[in-house]
Order: structure tokens, then C-alpha cells, then sequence
């Protein structure tokens, strides 16, 4: 996430949680050495059986590094997230690092916060990138991508409204069946008021 995009939401009033990923490469080194060298502040581990999966996650909360470039607002807190377990029947292991501007010491919270940004990943991004083929979209320019992602949700929004779990099979279902669509979109609260 960009610098400027951390600063405007500081501004906002609001606080971030982002991961450091590998091609910030000073923040990362400065974040995971502060981590390796210190005793966290608190944490945080749950365990348990999720759609066939057994599943561990580890959140540890530590102080900011004190040498962080000041470009990188805020930063209050260092995360370090731990998630294992066995997936299709084979061990996994992953180690995420974080930041935050959030001054809170209660490492559950935080794990909590990013469990449930992880869920909007899982449910919205993941559905919007494989499922229809965003990230593979040849339209670019202007404000025809953002207009077409948003058409894309509001299509999400109404299958999920009608019970329906898999978008990609309600895709599949609905695809130049332009009443049966409406009547989906009938369906809807927004539409009966």
C-alpha cells in the first residue's frame, strides 16, 4: 500500500493494519529484525477445524521499530501473523508481517481485525479475480474499470442476497438469462420499498 494512502487514512481519523511485503524491502528488514530482537507485547493463539482444514493462527503484537522511514505514518505497532495447519491433506506454514497505526496492546483484537480483512479477501477479491477474470480485464482507462468492478459487486451482492454461495456457479446459471435476472434483482429489499 502506497505511503500516501496510510497518510490519508491517519488524516481520516482512522487507523491501518497492511502487510510489509517483500518489495518493501527496508521496512521488512527493519520490522522483522525489531520482531526477531524483542519480546512481544502481548498475543494471541486460536486453533481450529475450518471446511475439512485444521487450522493454527498465531498473532503477536510488538512495539514500532524506532528507525521506521518517518514517509511511513503512524506506525504504532509491528504484527507478526502466524497461520499453519494441514490443507488438502498437506502441512502449510505462513509468516505475515505487519504495521499498524493502532496503539492497542490486546493481540486478540488485532487478530481479530485481520481474520476479518483476510474473510473480505477470501469472499470479495478472490471471487472478483478468478471467478470473472478482473485482474485478466483488458479495460483500463478512465473510469471504465472502477464502473465495471462496481457492476461486478452489485451482481455479487444480489446472488449472495439470494442464497446463492458459489458466484461462479450463479455466473454460470444466470449468464444471457436476462429474466431470470430480474427477478433476482426483483428479489431484493432495496427494490419492495
Amino acid at each position: 500500500m502506497p505511503k500516501k494512502t496510510l497518510s490519508d487514512i491517519v488524516d481520516s481519523g482512522n487507523d491501518y493494519i497492511v502487510e510489509v511485503k517483500g518489495n518493501q524491502k527496508n521496512l521488512h528488514k527493519q520490522v522483522k529484525k525489531e520482531i526477531e530482537s524483542s519480546t512481544p507485547i502481548d498475543s494471541h493463539i486460536t486453533e481450529e477445524k475450518n471446511r475439512g482444514r485444521l487450522e493454527k493462527r498465531e498473532a503477536y503484537l510488538y512495539s514500532a521499530p524506532s528507525n521506521i522511514d518517518p514517509e511511513w505514518v503512524e506506525v504504532n505497532r509491528a504484527i507478526k501473523m502466524i497461520r499453519s495447519g494441514i490443507r488438502e491433506n498437506k502441512p502449510y506454514h505462513e509468516t505475515h508481517y505487519l504495521i499498524s497505526s493502532w496503539k492497542t496492546n490486546d493481540a486478540e483484537l488485532v487478530s481479530k481485525a485481520i481474520r476479518a480483512h483476510w474473510g473480505i479477501e477470501n469472499k470479495l477479491h478472490y471471487v472478483k479475480d478468478v471467478n470473472m477474470n478482473e485482474d485478466k480485464s483488458g479495460i483500463k482507462g478512465g473510469s471504465s474499470a472502477e464502473n465495471l468492478s462496481i457492476l461486478k459487486n452489485i451482481a455479487i451482492n444480489i446472488y449472495r442476497y439470494n442464497g446463492m454461495n458459489s458466484i461462479k456457479y450463479a455466473t454460470r446459471k444466470y449468464t444471457n438469462r436476462i429474466k431470470q435476472q430480474m427477478q433476482l434483482i426483483r428479489n431484493t429489499h432495496i427494490l419492495k420499498k
